[in-house]
């Protein structure tokens, strides 16, 4: 804590030399008069020693896509073999696939490409917009097919929730955490990306980058020891279009 002089002494060099425009009472009583609103000095330095956390802070704002798929099937897998002992198979996989690249499939271009949004992590990335959406799609998807392809689906959007907001927990910048309560709590100040593809072209290999990259790698092992599983069906429903497709060329 800073005492009078200190006050008086640092607020005195902020001032620099005399200012023209004072009146001679100004010059005479200056310094002691603004030292009555010390904390204006207080609120500089507050910000200046933020402004020096912001700079030196190297953690990413969010995790990259293939980040989230590689979380969402560790998840996944693990989750499977230590319920079901077994690895799972293209219906469980599959869901949680798309689940984990659902928030930014749909919030990257509303904001980056069309404007719509106010940032890539707002809409589908809000707890206010994935629990009313996660509660629909259950009460619309009945059945017990249709309810596994709903808990991987939800595993995988959840996964990517929390992981986005891995960072900022590690970090201390709790306030980045604002997206999963938008629009109901403000979202930070941010830069955001002129585009998707100008996103992907201004990736710097950091630690946390490579991170990803490693952790991405594990899990693509898990899953050719898993057997693939998703590969098939995929491969399979590509048949299947490319021959629709070519049935309708050859038709006309």
């Amino acid at each position: 804590m800073l005492d009078r002089r200190q006050i008086e002494c640092r607020w005195a060099r902020l001032r620099g030399g005399k200012d023209p425009r004072e009146t001679p009472r100004q010059a005479r009583y200056g310094v002691r008069e603004a030292v009555s609103h010390p904390q204006q000095l207080r609120a500089q330095e507050h910000a200046s020693r933020n402004n020096s956390l912001n700079t030196t802070s190297t953690l990413p704002a969010a995790m990259w896509p293939w980040g989230h798929a590689a979380v969402g099937y560790l998840v996944c897998s693990l989750w499977v073999r230590s319920r079901y002992g077994r690895v799972p198979t293209a219906g469980i996989v599959l869901p949680p696939a798309v689940g984990t690249q659902f928030p930014d499939l749909m919030d990257k271009p509303l904001a980056w490409t069309f404007g719509v949004l106010p940032s890539g992590r707002a809409g589908a990335h809000s707890l206010l917009v994935a629990v009313p959406l996660l509660a629909f799609l259950w009460w619309r998807f009945d059945g017990p097919t249709a309810r596994r392809a709903w808990d991987g689906f939800a595993l995988g959007y959840l996964v990517h929730l929390a992981t986005d907001g891995i960072y900022a927990l590690l970090d201390g910048e709790f306030a980045e955490l604002a997206y999963l309560l938008w629009p109901a709590v403000s979202l930070p100040p941010a830069e955001e990306s002129t585009g998707i593809v100008g996103h992907f072209l201004a990736a710097d290999m950091t630690p946390f980058l490579l991170f990803e990259i490693v952790l991405f790698a594990v899990a693509t092992l898990l899953w050719a020891v898993d057997g693939a599983p998703g590969l098939r069906a995929i491969g399979r429903w590509c048949k299947r279009r490319a021959d629709g497709a070519t049935t309708a060329l050859s038709s006309r």
